[in-house]
């Protein structure tokens, strides 16, 4: 029995999602946001967009305006190809660290970024 509660635990454990996707603030310690992604053939596209998607989120905690353009095609291959472009409007600097990722079981990508200092 204690060795079947032992991996149990484990596996818990193992499969577990972070705190902070549904707290990026931690309980106020930070001002964190959190980008999300589904799965993408390409890992890179599915990064720049989780990150993207948390820079948006903290910038809009801090009443920037932003304007992000993302166009994702799929060429002849089946491979995905992006053009992101992002314009921030506001004299109002945010300097952000990534904190930390988590990729769960059907590969969707969680990136929380924090902010590190306001100008």
């Amino acid at each position: 029995m204690i060795k079947y509660f032992v991996f149990l635990s484990f596996f818990v454990v193992l499969y577990a999602k972070p705190i902070w996707i549904d707290d990026p603030s931690m309980g106020g310690k930070y001002v964190g946001a959190v980008g999300y992604a589904q799965k993408k053939v390409n890992f890179k596209i599915q990064e720049r967009k989780a990150f993207m998607q948390a820079q948006a989120s903290l910038s809009h905690m801090q009443n920037l305006t932003i304007t992000d353009t993302s166009v994702i095609t799929i060429d002849e291959f089946g491979d995905e190809n992006a053009d992101f472009s992002a314009e921030i409007s506001s004299d109002t600097i945010i300097l952000s660290k990534e904190k930390d990722r988590y990729i769960d079981e059907d590969g969707s990508l969680y990136i929380w970024l924090i902010q590190i200092k306001g100008k």
